[in-house]
């Protein structure tokens, strides 16, 4: 404990060794409801708060143990992820990751379950921004944030729709699969609406 610090008694009580614990024990008003003592082990269990962070120790009589630091860590809330959930192939998009309670250690990202591995298109910023370059529609997917701490772990998933401009033309590919011995000459043909001959046969 530093010098001019104050000294809070968590627990109290005031007795000779050979006389049993008095009940019920006398409580700091800030530990209220909060605290068990174990008789038979000297131990104390309590239901941490996070103001609860600070240095501790057990003193008897003119014994004392050393000072120990208890950190509290709160758990993580589910992570939100903000972006735009339909993108023009071609640009540019960024998934930004936070996270409402507790404090994240640490941050990463998954594609449809799978551990997201950056590249030259594929960048992180302090990992919880994720940025996708020229994006293409094979980006489409489900993008997930995991966040974990010292005590928990949570994640959240965000589906991104990737979109061709209306300007690009896609090839269509068609497969004839057959099935069994069967010989034979096969045509593809386009039928039109009100044609029924082949003068479109490729």
């Amino acid at each position: 404990m530093a010098p001019g610090d104050s000294e809070v008694n968590l627990l109290r009580e005031q007795r000779p060794s050979h006389v049993p614990f008095r009940h019920p024990l006398n409580v700091s008003r800030l530990y209220k409801n909060r605290a068990t003592f174990n008789e038979s082990n000297l131990s104390l269990q309590l239901v941490l708060q996070h103001g609860d962070s600070r240095l501790y120790r057990l003193r008897a009589q003119e014994e004392a143990t050393a000072w120990f630091y208890l950190h509290v860590v709160e758990p993580l809330s589910p992570p939100q992820i903000v972006g735009n959930s339909l993108v023009k192939a071609g640009g540019n998009t960024e998934l930004v990751c936070s996270v409402v309670h507790g404090m994240a250690d640490a941050y990463w990202w998954k594609k449809n379950g799978q551990l997201l591995m950056g590249s030259e298109r594929i960048q992180f910023v302090e990992n919880s921004t994720l940025f996708i370059l020229r994006v293409s529609i094979s980006d489409s997917g489900y993008y997930t944030c995991v966040v974990s701490n010292a005590v928990s772990q949570n994640e959240t998933s965000f589906l991104l729709k990737v979109h061709h401009s209306t300007n690009v033309v896609l090839p269509v590919v068609m497969t004839c699969v057959i099935i069994g011995l069967i010989a034979g000459v096969f045509v593809w043909y386009q039928r039109r609406e009100k044609e029924n001959s082949c003068d479109n046969c490729w």
